[in-house]
């Protein structure tokens, strides 16, 4: 690659997945001439000898965000650069630190983590689904977890309902009755 003619810049960061452990890598690059994306993809195809699913690109715009974004995963190290200063790697990982810890609190007031913390509120008690319901409100209220909307309020209240249930028995019930009201 670095011997393209067209080649301007180029920053290629390789990855093993904090989540399932598979390598991969990340590219920004940046050519002297206009190349449609289909061109560019056959080039970096014939070189690292992907295909399908095990490859992606979309044309970069130039942000940092893209650059911020190559950063993800901490296990990371960089195979390959080509005009990019130390500042600007700097300012791409600083991006990803603040986005990091945007998604940890976006994570905390998340629907599955709230599930969590309602079920364990009402561990061993069997509320209605309006005191669900509003323990859920109440979390929203008081800036513990994002609204959720009526949709996904709704989901959550038949979760916990559902994982409420202790015994077979319960959830037998449970399940026939969610069921039959579905397919009546």
């Amino acid at each position: 690659m670095l011997s393209w003619l067209d080649l301007e810049k180029v920053l290629f960061i390789g990855h093993i997945g904090n989540k399932t452990e598979k390598e991969h890598g990340h590219m920004l690059v940046l050519l002297r001439s206009e190349l449609q994306k289909q061109s560019l993809d056959v080039r970096i195809k014939s070189l690292f000898c992907v295909k399908g699913a095990d490859y992606s690109s979309k044309p970069w715009d130039l942000s940092d965000a893209a650059g911020g974004y190559m950063f993800h995963d901490t296990q990371f190290s960089i195979l390959g650069n080509k005009g990019f200063t130390d500042e600007v790697i700097e300012r791409y990982q600083q991006l990803n630190k603040k986005t990091q810890e945007v998604i940890a609190v976006n994570k905390e007031r998340g629907a599955n983590k709230n599930v969590e913390a309602v079920l364990e509120i009402f561990k061993g008690e069997k509320p209605s689904r309006i005191e669900i319901g509003t323990e859920i409100l109440r979390r929203v209220r008081e800036g513990l977890m994002y609204d959720p909307g009526d949709w996904k309020l709704k989901s959550m209240i038949e979760e916990i309902t559902m994982k409420l249930c202790d015994t077979d028995q319960e959830f037998e019930r449970y399940a026939y009755s969610r069921l039959n009201n579905i397919f009546r």
